[in-house]
């Protein structure tokens, strides 16, 4: 799920090449919305307690002057944070990569999951 403000909202994420789409239900046809990975900074997950288990923070900003707000994620358990982590980051990684460095292959992933 994720937390809008200070209220935690349950959404349900799939990860499609570079995209992030997010559900208000798992049998949801159409995104409420999504993320494009080239918008992210990186994924962490935050130091200190949180109000909730199994948070990450998808680091939005990329750019100079981009005002976009961090959005903080929890996953349902230790093994999915690690898995959304570390496919999130590599994706965000070959992103950043391949603009650097144009013609290079472009990422792709596909996975579902409710947070």
């Amino acid at each position: 799920g994720g937390r809008s403000g200070k209220k935690w909202q349950p959404r349900f994420f799939v990860l499609k090449a570079n995209t992030l789409y997010y559900f208000v239900g798992a049998q949801d046809v159409e995104p409420r919305g999504t993320i494009e990975l080239a918008a992210l900074a990186g994924v962490s997950i935050p130091d200190g307690a949180q109000d909730r288990d199994f948070c990450f923070v998808l680091q939005l900003g990329l750019r100079a002057g981009d005002r976009a707000k961090d959005i903080v994620l929890s996953a349902s358990s230790q093994q999915e944070l690690a898995e959304w982590v570390g496919t999130l980051n590599n994706l965000v990684a070959q992103v950043m990569a391949a603009r650097i460095s144009p013609g290079s292959p472009s990422a792709s992933a596909s996975t579902g999951s409710p947070l």
